[in-house]
């Protein structure tokens, strides 16, 4: 079974980790909207209705469908289909000021506009949403955001998310007091805090970080492995399983489309090390996701892995 996946050039760029997955999971091959060659199933990533219906007219299954497009382009119809399903919506055909006006066409917020109690409301052209103001607006967060100095990946200072995203971070070292450091110079500061790579962490920073949310109430967020590439738990991590309030699992699938749970590391010639230090931190090019099944027998085996990116 051959099926493909469509994006514009643009988006393909922007959404490479889901373009991977959808090749090695499903075998899908990427191509631009205007592709009529042959496929047994499409996956639709346009928001183009007459893309699908191309397919579906020769009966190819595709996966967000005309109908789905056509809905999820207006806005109007698309609030209303919600409302009958019994989700919560912020009201529309709203008459007064304030309101939020949008174009029922619109996407990534353009045309958006706030009308504010008496300015005038713009007149109906047959494209425009009237929306209430949400009256729980959201609220800015201080953020302390902190990394292990074992992550240097992205520079001293840097993290970065596999979007695109980044932001500086303060460094801790395994020597530093997490505690101490944030009576000192955060206090009052910050109302989260946020860790990532926090299975590099040791126990007493652990236990620092677990003493502010007692002693201050402010919340700290822990992002990082559970074991490493030999399948044992990091010191760091096991004492965040043993005090947390709350442990939320990010799952991740193996190749295979099994749940992975081993975080496996690659060689350069694509085999899987079993032996090494605990902390290597080579990025995407030296680590894959797998389920054990498969972690057994690449390694009983002796299997070429093929990293995602790499041909």
């Amino acid at each position: 079974m051959s099926g493909v996946v469509l994006y514009s050039p643009e988006e393909a760029r922007r959404n490479t980790f889901s373009v991977t997955k959808f090749h090695t999971l499903l075998g899908a091959e990427l191509h631009t909207p205007d592709y009529d060659g042959p496929a047994d199933f499409v996956i639709n990533r346009t928001n183009d209705p007459a893309v699908a219906r191309r397919f579906e007219s020769q009966g190819v299954r595709v996966f967000n469908p005309a109908a789905f497009c056509a809905l999820a382009n207006d806005k109007d119809a698309c609030y209303r289909f919600m409302a009958a399903k019994g989700v919560e919506i912020l009201p529309i055909d709203q008459t007064e000021p304030p309101m939020v006006v949008k174009p029922k066409d619109g996407h990534g917020g353009q045309g958006v506009r706030l009308i504010r109690s008496g300015e005038p409301v713009p007149p109906q052209d047959g494209n425009l949403v009237y929306q209430a103001v949400a009256d729980t607006p959201g609220q800015d967060l201080r953020v302390w955001l902190l990394k292990p100095s074992a992550d240097v990946r992205d520079g001293e200072h840097m993290l970065s998310s596999r979007i695109g995203l980044s932001a500086r971070a303060d460094v801790l070292p395994p020597e530093k007091d997490a505690y101490a450091w944030f009576q000192q110079e955060h206090l009052g500061k910050c109302d989260v805090i946020i860790v990532d790579e926090c299975q590099f962490l040791t126990v007493a920073q652990i236990d620092q970080l677990r003493s502010i949310v007692d002693d201050y109430n402010v919340p700290v967020m822990c992002f990082g492995l559970r074991t490493d590439f030999q399948t044992h738990l990091f010191p760091g991590s096991l004492r965040l399983m043993e005090i947390a309030d709350t442990i939320q699992e990010i799952k991740t699938i193996c190749d295979c489309g099994a749940k992975a749970t081993v975080n496996a590391r690659i060689d350069g010639q694509g085999h899987i090390v079993t032996q090494g230090a605990q902390v290597f931190l080579g990025g995407n090019d030296s680590y894959i996701a797998m389920c054990h099944k498969c972690y057994v027998r690449g390694i009983k085996e002796h299997k070429v892995i093929r990293l995602h990116g790499h041909q």
